[in-house]
């Protein structure tokens, strides 16, 4: 039995020149190409996912951390208070957000590896 490179493609041979390709192998083989391509797109897609978000959480750790030492330069009483740390409040859940896709991403990127 001689096993070919795809592994549903077994073919009974006594010798090579008893075997020629036929049709649905060539389909076949069309297939697990395209799927491949498939594959590598979706892992470039996300490769580029992960580091749109990498560069969004670094801008985001940046604007909470110059927004809160913003809001310390300003009195307490300052009406302008309140915006700071709203702000301050919206872009440590967008950085968050980015955090917890980051950790998907490599968690996936971990598991594609091992398999």
């Amino acid at each position: 039995m001689h096993l070919t490179q795809y592994p549903h493609e077994v073919t009974r041979m006594t010798n090579s020149a008893d075997w020629s390709p036929t049709i649905e192998d060539f389909i076949i083989r069309k297939q697990h190409e395209i799927a491949r391509q498939q594959a590598r797109r979706y892992e470039n897609i996300g490769l580029l996912a992960g580091s749109v978000a990498a560069e969004l959480d670094t801008l985001l750790r940046c604007l909470v951390t110059e927004m809160s030492q913003a809001r310390d330069l300003l009195p307490a009483e300052d009406p302008a208070q309140a915006h700071f740390s709203q702000t301050y409040l919206i872009a440590e859940q967008a950085a968050e957000l980015c955090s917890q896709f980051l950790d998907c991403v490599n968690g996936c990127q971990a598991s594609t590896h091992l398999e």
